[in-house]
């Protein structure tokens, strides 16, 4: 499967199936990418621990991206692909340093939600 349509349940199924590997920082990052649902890689390796290192947290936000691609049979296409499993690219709204923010995909926020994973938050 190249292109993404995956259901709330299929999601939830693949975060289920992956949940043992997820490291404390790939969770935090997952979880602060949900808060913000806009973010550049760089502020998503904040939210890991990662300060500015947004090379370091593309290998582990990639790493759990990639088992969640696995879980779901989708073959992710072009740079970044493994983000795209959960996210979409904005390459039209750079973050103030250039680099692409990603917007996270409203199936995958509520299949969090349903999980229990993160509470959705009044704004």
């Amino acid at each position: 499967m190249t292109e993404k349509n995956f259901t709330v349940e299929q999601v939830k199924a693949a975060l289920l199936a992956v949940r043992d590997k997820i490291t404390p920082a790939q969770l935090l990052m997952l979880k602060g990418h949900y808060g913000c649902r806009i973010a550049s890689m760089g502020k998503i390796a904040a939210f890991g621990g990662y300060g500015e290192n947004f090379k370091t947290a593309n290998i582990q936000y990639g790493g759990l991206c990639g088992r969640l691609a696995e879980h779901l049979g989708f073959t992710p296409e072009g740079k970044w692909s493994k983000t795209f499993t959960i996210a979409t690219v904005l390459h039209d709204q750079p973050d103030e340093t250039g680099n692409a923010k990603w917007r996270m995909d409203d199936v995958v926020a509520t299949a969090l939600e349903e999980l229990g994973w993160v509470t959705r938050s009044t704004v």
